[in-house]
């Protein structure tokens, strides 16, 4: 399959420039061509320097998807937009800038406190039954019942995450590599179990792999001993940008 290179930089910026012309988010863009993580594994591959360039398959989908051309968002030297195709509107953006906060419901709830982990040199956390508080739930999660956030603790992930900060989870959405996610596990049934913030690094049918980033480190655990890999949602995620 031919592969395109390109300079990260313009094309993502191209890429955010037709995503907020056209009033999309990101999976939204990857829902039109085809698959909704499409554009979010592209740009974490882009922004880490793991990939260099892109397929053109998938380019063509991208720029399908945002209603412009290849070239475009290559190079930026031909039009931006191409006619929508015949019954397919441009879906409406919500308009939740202009929501009045008390129109949000103060029901997500918090979770994670401090915890030791069995892992020397890897910093845990404990999320227990009872929430720490709750928080406004975002437009982006209405409807979805057990999506939850949970207060960071440690410097493990510094500086991307410091303590007292929030990462806001979708149980619903696919982890991929280069994501950040909340991951537990359980080494056997009356175990209270452990819970880590760290960026997926790969998995497999036998382990998943972890890094942090203070200090730096991977860890592999064993599939068998893992409950849950759930992804931390980023600020365009939440917010629609």
């Amino acid at each position: 399959m031919d592969r395109t290179t390109l300079q990260p930089d313009d094309f993502l910026r191209r890429v955010s420039e037709r995503l907020r012309t056209l009033g999309i988010t990101e999976r939204q863009a990857g829902v039109r061509a085809g698959s909704p993580s499409l554009l979010r594994v592209i740009r974490n591959g882009l922004q880490r320097g793991t990939q260099r360039g892109i397929n053109t398959t998938s380019l063509k989908r991208i720029a399908d998807a945002l209603e412009t051309t290849p070239d475009w968002l290559l190079t930026g030297t031909e039009e931006s937009t191409t006619p929508a195709p015949p019954g397919n509107p441009k879906p409406e953006r919500a308009a939740t800038s202009n929501l009045p906060l008390d129109s949000f419901n103060k029901d997500l709830p918090v979770l994670g406190t401090a915890a030791g982990s069995i892992i020397q040199g890897v910093s845990g956390l404990k999320l227990g039954r009872a929430p720490l508080g709750y928080i406004l739930r975002p437009p982006r999660l209405a409807g979805i019942p057990n999506a939850y956030a949970v207060r960071v603790t440690g410097r493990s992930m510094e500086p991307m995450l410091r303590s007292g900060d929030l990462c806001i989870v979708d149980p619903n959405e696919t982890a991929m590599p280069g994501d950040t996610v909340i991951v537990q596990t359980q080494h056997y049934d009356t175990d209270p179990g452990q819970t880590y913030v760290k960026i997926l690094a790969s998995r497999s049918g036998a382990r998943i792999a972890l890094r942090q980033t203070n200090p730096e480190a991977t860890i592999e655990i064993p599939r068998e001993y893992v409950s849950s890999v759930h992804r931390v949602l980023t600020m365009a995620d939440v917010f629609g940008d």
